[in-house]
């Protein structure tokens, strides 16, 4: 039974926590993966901070469409496989944004330079409001599937 089925309060409560968790667990392993080539790249390639944070942000993000594809959102048809993709990159590069906008304003804004400063304004602030965002897209418009009862697929 599904979020979208005619379940009691309860049972939906039950699903809505185990997505999140099971969002939360491929989050969680994505920003390892984008924190630790974020601080790859801007350490020891000695790339530019926003430079370095798309990148990352780019590994991050192919890593987490296969978690959420084959885990979390396993039991979730598609229509169409490229349309699928096409809208996580879409919604994926927003959060993208999101994070890293908030990397740029913190380190060209307001001038707070150090490798601290870029870690905390990126993977810390920049990551919670895009993770909001991310959630709510992918829920609602990437993986969403619509269920019909019997009578309606007549």
């Amino acid at each position: 039974m599904t979020l979208t089925d005619k379940a009691g309060p309860q049972t939906r409560s039950r699903q809505l926590r185990a997505e999140v968790g099971r969002f939360g667990v491929i989050g969680g392993l994505g920003w390892l993966v984008d924190t630790l080539t974020f601080n790859f790249f801007l350490n020891i390639l000695g790339l530019a901070s926003v430079r370095s944070g798309l990148l990352a942000s780019t590994i991050a993000i192919a890593f987490n469409y296969l978690g959420h594809r084959y885990w979390t959102y396993r039991s979730s048809a598609t229509v169409s496989r490229s349309r699928e993709v096409g809208l996580f990159a879409l919604f994926s590069v927003i959060g993208m944004a999101i994070q890293n906008g908030v990397l740029a304003i913190s380190h060209y804004g307001f001038g707070y330079t150090s490798a601290w400063a870029d870690n905390i304004a990126k993977n810390m602030v920049g990551l919670g409001a895009a993770t909001v965002f991310r959630f709510w897209a992918y829920r609602n418009l990437v993986f969403h599937v619509t269920h019909q009862s019997p009578a309606d697929a007549r």
